[in-house]
């Protein structure tokens, strides 16, 4: 009963209750939570406690390392770190995500920039959590019937929070299974709602495409598409827009909280009325930025000015839906996904964003079925091409990445081709990403 009423109050907040006038009043909302949060959750964790009586911007910066290096410390519970990981490890190789910590959920990342970082949440923020995802993104009622399928790498008893509340079901499809077996019983399932990473989306969207000329048997036709865990590039949103039918929303989820959502109007907003989001800007115009985070939500483990290497690019321009919640037009991917090139008037080191190799590529070769650019050094690229005509293709990429570099003002950087093969479901997918030896 007390965790039907914390995920009611929660879905009641996120839908209805917190609207705001104005920005500024947005903000002093965000304060008034900030100083409860910082009253009452952090005086409980040992590494927090003696920042608890500053402001925000007199505590520590933080991030996954440092994270992991004091998790013993910054979590409230007083679970051991090494505990927690060999609990998480177990449960991804027995593909069992049930058992817990005294009733601590344990989740690892899928550790895209190279080191895995736990999350822990209690029932009481997983009640919490899934009331606000369902009041952000359920289409229609909560009254309503809805069966949502979801496609991920790993499940936690974070998503299964979700399923057998009222009217929803939710089944969880393990990407470790081939997708092609999953299809019979997603379709038996008939999904109402379709969650998954956006190259599954895509290739759900191709085996749809596939059936419609082929049995009577129809492949799901879902009232809402949402795309998690990865970056939503724009020929994966179209092509999976004009197969199945339906506009693609996404979730900006990840270890560090929800992040941030689309809202009916079709823009991605922030999750600001549940988290303080700090901008760390990357360019003079204030475009561009690194989030840094604090959830004033999450009282297991604090999550506070957590700097995320996640690029994100702001649009101003008010939305339709009426929320003072800044809106961000693309999540362009991580810093690491962010090229370091030599300029061709003086030299100068220029970073060029991913988007831009990625909408390059998309656009002007269009026998590239997919593909990844990585950067191995200053003046070299490594391009991998999935094509039918690998030759046709690999002309094509060099002309538009060469053309990239020209329009830029850039020096046009020795490129070496090969084929790209193999499935990547089990892995975050990067088209693009600069060696670590390079720095940012």
């Amino acid at each position: 009963m007390i965790d039907r009423l914390r995920l009611l109050t929660a879905y009641l907040q996120a839908r209805h209750i917190l609207r705001f006038s104005s920005r500024e009043a947005l903000e002093r909302y965000q304060q008034k939570k900030l100083r409860r949060f910082f009253r009452k959750t952090l005086v409980r964790s040992p590494y927090y406690a003696d920042f608890a009586d500053r402001p925000l911007a007199g505590f520590p910066i933080m991030n996954k390392q440092i994270m992991m290096e004091n998790f013993n410390r910054i979590n409230t519970h007083g679970i051991d770190r090494d505990d927690a990981l060999a609990l998480a490890a177990r449960a991804e190789q027995t593909r069992d995500f049930v058992p817990d910590m005294d009733g601590i959920s344990v989740g690892l990342s899928t550790g895209t920039s190279g080191k895995r970082g736990l999350f822990l949440t209690s029932a009481a923020e997983r009640m919490r959590w899934a009331g606000i995802v369902l009041g952000r993104m359920l289409p229609g009622s909560l009254l309503d019937t809805h069966r949502i399928a979801f496609f991920l790498r790993a499940n936690n008893n974070l998503y299964e929070s979700v399923s057998g509340r009222g009217n929803i079901d939710f089944r969880f499809f393990d990407l470790i299974t081939p997708l092609a077996e999953h299809l019979v019983d997603l379709r038996a399932y008939r999904p109402t709602i379709l969650i998954a990473p956006a190259q599954v989306l895509r290739e759900l969207a191709r085996l749809e495409a596939a059936t419609q000329s082929g049995p009577a048997e129809a492949a799901p036709r879902p009232d809402k598409i949402i795309s998690v865990a990865e970056v939503l590039f724009e020929d994966d949103r179209t092509a999976i827009e004009n197969i199945f039918g339906q506009r693609v929303d996404q979730i900006y989820q990840c270890t560090e909280g929800f992040l941030a959502y689309t809202c009916p109007g079709g823009q991605v907003h922030l999750n600001e009325y549940f988290l303080h989001i700090e901008p760390e800007w990357l360019d003079d115009d204030r475009t561009r930025f690194f989030p840094v985070i604090t959830d004033f939500s999450r009282t297991t483990q604090p999550i506070v000015r957590y700097r995320l290497d996640d690029v994100l690019t702001i649009d101003r321009r008010p939305c339709s839906c009426g929320s003072w919640e800044r809106v961000i037009s693309r999540i362009e991917g991580r810093a690491d996904d962010i090229l370091v090139l030599a300029r061709t008037d003086n030299g100068a080191t220029e970073h060029l964003m991913p988007d831009f190799v990625s909408r390059s590529l998309t656009s002007a070769a269009d026998c590239i079925e997919e593909f990844r650019v990585v950067q191995s050094s200053h003046d070299r690229l490594s391009v991998f091409l999935k094509a039918a005509d690998f030759k046709t293709a690999r002309g094509q990429a060099e002309c538009a990445l060469k053309d990239l570099a020209v329009a830029r003002g850039l020096q046009v950087p020795k490129m070496e081709f090969a084929p790209l093969v193999g499935s990547e479901f089990m892995s975050k997918r990067r088209r693009v990403c600069r060696s670590r030896s390079i720095a940012l």
